[in-house]
């Protein structure tokens, strides 16, 4: 079981990476094998009693060392509405979520080309905003 799921659309069951399609992330297969980063919160702010507001609804971020261009390439596919389950650090525990999928950008940003002898994606940044809870 991968750790973290995705797939198209809401309150849809998430697909684990690895079998999204064969043999594509089996790198990732297996329980605490990507490193994922929940945020509570886009960004914080003082506001004027120099009180911390938070703005923006939570966030995950997934961060990939290592992808093929075909990972890449799938990763990308995943854009605009999207179900995934994902560690909450705040509790330790997996949920799922309903989000708006972000992602990564060959520009340097999000993404850097490794031309070495494997040829692929290093550093990869995958990002799923305004996540909400559901039930499956």
């Amino acid at each position: 079981m991968s750790s973290v799921a995705i797939v198209q659309g809401h309150n849809n069951i998430p697909v684990e990476l690895e079998d999204i399609q064969p043999p594509l992330f089996a790198l990732y297969a297996g329980t605490e094998t990507l490193e994922t980063e929940y945020h509570d919160y886009v960004e914080r702010i003082l506001d004027g009693n120099r009180q911390w507001v938070e703005i923006g609804m939570p966030f995950v971020r997934w961060l990939f060392f290592r992808l093929t261009r075909e990972e890449f390439t799938l990763l990308q596919n995943y854009e605009g509405e999207v179900s995934i389950r994902t560690l909450d650090q705040r509790d330790n525990t997996y949920r799922y979520y309903n989000g708006i999928a972000k992602p990564p950008e060959p520009n340097g940003n999000t993404a850097d080309w490794a031309a070495d002898a494997l040829q692929g994606w290093i550093d990869v940044v995958f990002e799923i905003y305004d996540l909400e809870e559901f039930t499956p």
